[in-house]
């Protein structure tokens, strides 16, 4: 008996969605690897974590395409960002990213939307975790640029953010 699988919109959409999400992984991995080098312990916790949540998504999208019987051809992924001027600038890398995520999801949802509801469902829930995401990176920034005047380091600013 022939199963059925997802359509060809979908597999393409979520490809290129697997591509961004190790990306984003790579991503995280640089800037917690800069705030090492940089003495920022908090920072290099969270991003860690993001890294994983990050491969976490990746995964998530992997285990869908095969349990609906895709053989999957893993994209080639983006070189991810891995320099930043100051921890200001990581913010900032980091907003853009999750926003850049964010649309690229919203553009899938439309695409997918009337071809396989399931594969919505499934994009559905990383608008949601991208609209997080960027709310989280605005709030940063928000409150890191309270800081520059008066302290360089952005310790003050770790302190009050990364518990």
């Amino acid at each position: 008996m022939k199963l059925n699988t997802l359509p060809k919109v979908a597999v393409t959409a979520l490809l290129a969605r697997m591509a961004d999400e190790q990306t984003a992984r790579y991503f995280y991995e640089a800037a917690a690897a800069y705030c090492r080098v940089n003495g920022y312990d908090k920072a290099e916790k969270h991003f860690l974590a993001e890294a994983k949540s990050e491969n976490d998504h990746y995964a998530r999208i992997v285990s869908f395409l095969s349990d609906w019987g895709v053989i999957i051809d893993f994209p080639a992924i983006k070189a991810p960002v891995t320099s930043f001027t100051d921890f200001l600038d990581l913010l900032s890398k980091a907003y853009q990213m999750e926003f850049d995520l964010l649309e690229s999801y919203e553009e899938d949802a439309l695409t997918v939307m009337q071809e396989c509801m399931n594969t919505f469902g499934l994009i559905q829930e990383y608008i949601n975790i991208q609209n997080e995401s960027v709310i989280e990176y605005a709030n940063m920034i928000t409150k890191a640029e309270k800081y520059l005047p008066t302290d360089k380091n952005l310790v003050l600013f770790e302190a009050e953010v990364f518990e």
